[in-house]
């Protein structure tokens, strides 16, 4: 079986360096530099999903992304905290993700290129029937081949993406209930954007502590967005649950009290009641 092979590019617009963003970087200490960088970075992330990981084999992502690049490393910290600054550039819990390469990376795989050469190939063969037979290809049966070419590259690329869309689904799928999944996914962002990304087991216990505060899908969801909203790293119980313990607490204390009255160990004087 051949190897099943992807390609990627990197596109740029002509006046990409006319960008508001790009002239404000190359005016900062060093700008050209970090240009260079951002640029070496984005190649560097087309094949990982924009995302450059945190191998741990250097004490810092910085030191390690230095070394890849070939820059220095004070230089490469300088050019990612200005690009965090100016949301380029945001944590997650295996390294760093660049949105802009998302949108500037394109990639194919082989099938597509198998069909992207045929069509290539059949063109110039169309092209060269239409001209020298003598009416037994016409140009509208040229034109016919290469739209059917043109569909299966289509479908082909469809394909590609679907595949795409349903491993993010799946590598996002903590819970069966849709809603309450979008929450946690929320939350997972959330947790990102403050800087303190969660692992698989991290989120695998926040799931577990979530189901143990209540059972209604509802509550769980609501308890998710109080969170964000206030920025915390967990979740809380409602005011209303913590009155609930709050009076368990105290029964249970006055039960203690009449306990040790009864043992001898609590003595009542005068003006003391219940």
């Amino acid at each position: 079986m051949a190897e099943n092979r992807r390609f990627y590019w990197m596109k740029l617009p002509n006046d990409y360096f006319r960008q508001l963003f790009q002239r404000k970087m190359r005016k900062q200490t060093g700008g050209i530099e970090m240009q260079l960088i951002y640029l070496k970075m984005l190649l560097y992330s087309i094949d990982k999903d924009a995302v450059i990981p945190f191998q741990g084999v250097y004490d810092s992502i910085e030191e390690e992304l230095a070394e890849e690049l070939g820059e220095e490393s004070e230089m490469v910290k300088e050019t990612i905290n200005f690009l965090e600054a100016n949301e380029k550039l945001e944590w997650t819990e295996s390294g760093i993700f660049l949105p802009e390469a998302l949108e500037r990376v394109g990639s194919e795989g082989t099938s597509a290129e198998r069909v992207r050469n045929f069509r290539r190939r059949k063109a110039l063969q169309c092209n060269n029937d239409v001209t020298e037979c003598n009416g037994s290809v016409t140009g509208s049966d040229a034109s016919v081949q290469c739209c059917n070419v043109e569909k299966e590259i289509d479908i082909e690329k469809d394909k590609e993406v679907e595949k795409e869309k349903k491993k993010k689904v799946e590598a996002s799928a903590y819970v069966d209930d849709p809603e309450l999944n979008t929450a946690i996914c929320d939350f997972v962002e959330n947790r990102k954007k403050l800087r303190k990304p969660m692992t698989d087991k991290a989120i695998a216990l926040f799931v577990r502590h979530l189901q143990g505060m209540t059972d209604s899908v509802q509550d769980q969801i609501d308890l998710i967005n109080t969170a964000i909203e206030c920025g915390w790293l967990t979740v809380y119980p409602s005011k209303g649950e913590q009155r609930q313990a709050s009076s368990r607490q105290q029964v249970m204390s006055a039960d203690d009290c009449l306990q040790g009255i009864i043992n001898g160990d609590i003595k009542l004087e005068g003006g003391d009641f219940f």
